[in-house]
């Protein structure tokens, strides 16, 4: 996962190894691969609850009378 991480999410690797360890991206296979896993499943559950609540903002709006264009 450490060689994979490294050639796939360069700006990640790059940023684990500034952040924490350079070690880490070799020796921690199967728990980094965990972390992004929840990451991503974190991401999209947020993403999925923001359109959900535009959605219910959306609805309590007051409708715009439309508009007739003349031609």
């Amino acid at each position: 996962m450490g060689r994979v991480l490294c050639e796939r999410e360069k700006y990640l690797a790059k940023e684990i190894s500034r952040q924490v360890g350079e070690h880490y991206l070799y020796n921690l296979n199967y728990p980094t691969r965990n972390l992004l896993d929840k990451a991503k499943k974190y991401i999209h559950a947020k993403s999925e609850r923001i359109m959900f609540v535009k959605g219910m903002l959306s609805l309590l709006e007051e409708p715009k009378p439309k508009q007739i264009a003349n031609f």
